[in-house]
This record gives structure tokens, sequence and C-alpha cells, in this order.
């Protein structure tokens, strides 16, 4: 999944007033320009973006942050394998003590209960159930409800998600047939936004698949989801 790169000679630094930081994790698995994608998109929500590897997601480094936020990735083994389970497991208990945490597509599975197909191998478990595959690989649009409106979203391989029978948050986004399709959900004393849809794909997405033009919500709609937890 390629994307077009944005400017980025704002990511890496701070900017005078900004409400804090955000942590978008750009290491093995990430797909080109989506950590930049969802870095515009912090940086409208009044944030100060800054790109990171997996040693951004260490204790000492999630402690400078306001939200950690994972975007679309190419691969999830080779995502979870690059971030390491101990820094998964630091997250979760970095977000439970107060942190957030925003994921997109490949951050959303990567925030459910398991992190493969069988359901074998333990993930954060941020949202009280699990994420599963509910679009085709091939990217398309697809028709969201989110929040009452009928929104037309970019999606590839996109989760939605299997909630536990007493979780606790709200599900904000539904695909066509009625699956969970995003989610703000409470993790201890923090905030976790999930999203299978990419709320922050903009046209060149779907020029650069193939795909006719259309409107989609773009960078400023996923700027009013991620304040959502903020």
């Amino acid at each position: 999944m390629l994307r077009l790169l944005l400017p980025a000679f704002w990511l890496m630094t701070a900017a005078q007033g900004w409400a804090g930081t955000a942590l978008v994790y750009d290491g093995p698995g990430t797909c080109d320009g989506c950590a930049e994608a969802m870095a515009e998109a912090a940086r409208r929500a009044g944030l100060t973006p800054r790109l990171v590897g997996p040693e951004g997601l260490d204790p000492r480094v999630l402690e400078t942050a306001e939200v950690v936020i994972v975007g679309g990735g190419g691969d999830m083994d080779v995502l979870r394998e690059g971030i390491g389970d101990r820094r998964l497991r630091g997250l979760a208990d970095w977000v439970a003590r107060g942190g957030r945490y925003m994921g997109v597509c490949a951050g959303g599975y990567l925030a459910g209960r398991t992190l493969d197909d069988a359901g074998e191998v333990p993930g954060p478990d941020l949202i009280q159930g699990d994420a599963v595959t509910s679009t085709p690989f091939a990217a398309r649009v697809e028709t969201v409800t989110w929040r009452g409106r009928k929104l037309r979203m970019y999606t590839q391989e996109a989760p939605g998600f299997e909630l536990d029978d007493d979780f606790a948050g709200e599900v904000v986004a539904r695909y066509a047939d009625g699956t969970p399709a995003a989610l703000v959900v409470p993790h201890g004393k923090g905030l976790v936004a999930v999203s299978g849809p990419h709320p922050e794909a903009t046209a060149d997405w779907l020029e650069g698949d193939g795909l006719p033009p259309e409107p989609l919500p773009g960078p400023d709609f996923a700027a009013e989801f991620l304040r959502e937890v903020l």
C-alpha cells in the first residue's frame, strides 16, 4: 500500500502552544506514507507529531506523550514483531495509567485481544474484544455509518470488531453488515480510539490505487476522531 508522502519538516520538532506530543509509529510493518498521514491528522488536532520506530514506544518515551498513534500497515506479523511483546505490554500499561491510543486499520488490529488469525498470539487487549478481518484485501471505498451519517471511507483488509458482552465503550461506526467499524473505549484510566476504515485518507489514495475519485472524510475528520480521546 503506497501513499504519497506529506511535507515532514514539522514531524520531529516541537511547536509552541500545541497541546502535547503524539508519538506516531513509523517502524517495521507500516505502509509507505501511512504514518505521515496520521501525523497530519495529529497536527490538525493541535498536537506535535513525532514519527518514531519501536524504541519510541519504550516506557521513558511514552511518558513524554499525550497519545500514541498506529496507522496502516502492510504485514501484521512484521508490525507485531517489530514493536515486540514487551513494548506492547508496556503500551497497555501506559494507557491503563491514563494514556491515549489511536489505531487505524493495522493499528486497530494491534489493539485486539489476539494478534493472529488463529487467535493464539495474545495482544494488548485494549478494546474489550478482538479485531477481525471485515473487508477484502483489495483497496476499495466502503459505505460506513458513522454516528448516523453515511460516509464513504477508504478500506483495505480493514478490521471490524467483535466485542465482549460487557463492552463498556461506544460503537462509533458500523459497516454495511452491522459489524462495528470504529470504537472509543476506556482502558483503565486511559482511552482508546480504533477504526477499521481510514478516516485520514485523501483523494490521492484513490488515484494511487486506481479507484474512481469521490469525496472522502479526510484528515480534518481524522483529527476530530482523535480529539475524542485527548
